[in-house]
């Protein structure tokens, strides 16, 4: 009811209010006549303006879908990002992916510090396609915090915006003492992808995201260099004192490593460091880096599946990440690149002290620019430069300094 219907049942009240004398000949009476006429439709009204401001209306910018209503009070509304810029041109790329189908995977352990944060931005993500266009799969396993607590709600979400998913909580698969941590890696990477393999749902395009602080934005930004062609895209991701954190999967190009740094000095070749200080898209021979984008076609066509090696003589026992964009190389899908305005953190601290120096994620010149790439398509190298992790070693290994160089 708007603010002036109010008024005038009001002013309706009080004229029967003045009537009241003639009937009341006490003032109790007249006390109560007050209380039932005046107050409690007062207070009434005041409950039902308060209810109606207490829910916006989440849209979609390209009215893909039915309004869903959600309360202020919501699991969307109390982890709003204050660092994600919500830029006004984010609805407008996103009509790139129209026709897109994407999978989004999530592997998390641990992870209830970041979860409301990383849930918040797939739920922004989803105002941006029809629900039949996503997929939400996580899958986790062995967390003594609040994970499993963040991820109901993430389903309930999910479930309310009539969007597919595939959320396993407190699953079975946990790494034992002596498991080999790259084959576990490797498993649960691909039990989150069964949504894809089994055919339950044909996506075009796939999202891998880690337990980092992140913006819809930035996913978008992958898959529109997907779209041009990219096999796979990568972000940067950084950890505390803002240095580069995943130096032991990314190789440059040429194959070689790269440096824990915070700037584009990441990269050793004068041309990978020019692209890099230029915002453009910079290719490399392996990344993940805590957000990836990827053609869907890796798994679906050319059956590339996560994977360990177990065996003396064989491939260099690395990631399982490393081994999957080896596995792209050998079946020529030779587009993996790093886009370095893509920043992701392991902390909001970190998060939010790359955001207070970044430039815009998505304005009306990145996705022209975008639009306009022409990907090359790259030779392999003949050898990478690979850190070799004993089976049932952790990740600050001594025997990572035995390095050297395998072939591809």
């Amino acid at each position: 009811m708007k603010p002036t219907d109010w008024k005038l049942v009001s002013e309706d009240l009080q004229k029967k209010l003045n009537r009241i004398p003639i009937l009341c000949l006490s003032d109790s009476c007249r006390v109560g006549a007050i209380f039932i006429f005046v107050i409690l439709p007062a207070l009434y009204f005041a409950v039902l303006l308060l209810g109606q401001k207490n829910f916006d209306k989440v849209a979609s910018p390209h009215n893909y879908f039915k309004e869903v209503t959600v309360s202020k009070n919501s699991f969307l509304e109390r982890n709003s990002s204050v660092v994600c810029k919500k830029e006004e041109y984010v609805p407008l790329a996103s009509r790139y992916l129209e026709e897109a189908s994407v999978l989004v995977a999530l592997n998390i352990r641990n992870g209830g510090h970041v979860l409301p944060h990383i849930a918040t931005e797939i739920l922004q993500l989803a105002k941006y396609f029809l629900p039949h266009q996503l997929f939400v799969s996580v899958l986790e396993s062995g967390s003594t915090d609040t994970s499993g607590l963040c991820l109901h709600k993430l389903t309930e979400e999910l479930n309310a915006r009539n969007i597919r998913n595939r959320i396993i909580i407190n699953s079975d698969i946990v790494r034992g003492r002596r498991d080999n941590r790259i084959m576990f890696l490797a498993r649960i990477r691909n039990e989150v992808l069964e949504p894809l393999y089994s055919g339950n749902f044909s996506a075009k395009y796939v999202v891998f995201v880690n337990d980092v602080f992140l913006c819809a934005s930035q996913i978008i930004r992958l898959l529109l260099h997907v779209v041009q062609g990219a096999d796979m895209v990568c972000g940067l991701d950084y950890g505390k004192h803002l240095r580069f954190y995943d130096t032991w999967v990314m190789r440059d190009i040429h194959g070689g490593p790269v440096s824990a740094s915070e700037n584009c000095s990441i990269f050793h070749s004068k041309a990978s460091m020019q692209l890099c200080e230029n915002g453009k898209l910079v290719p490399v021979f392996s990344c993940w880096n805590g957000l990836v984008g990827m053609n869907a076609e890796v798994f679906s066509k050319s059956n590339i599946r996560f994977r360990s090696v177990e065996r003396t003589g064989e491939d260099c026992p690395a990631s399982e990440c490393t081994l999957l964009c080896l596995d792209m190389w050998r079946n020529k899908h030779h587009r993996i690149y790093v886009d370095p305005q893509v920043k992701v953190a392991y902390d909001f601290t970190t998060f939010s002290t790359i955001f207070s120096h970044s430039n815009s994620i998505l304005n009306k010149s990145i996705v022209n620019s975008i639009r306009e790439e022409k990907l090359e398509t790259f030779l392999p190298p003949k050898y990478y430069f690979c850190e070799p992790l004993h089976p049932y070693s952790t990740r600050d290994d001594p025997n990572r300094g035995r390095a050297s160089w395998y072939p591809v």
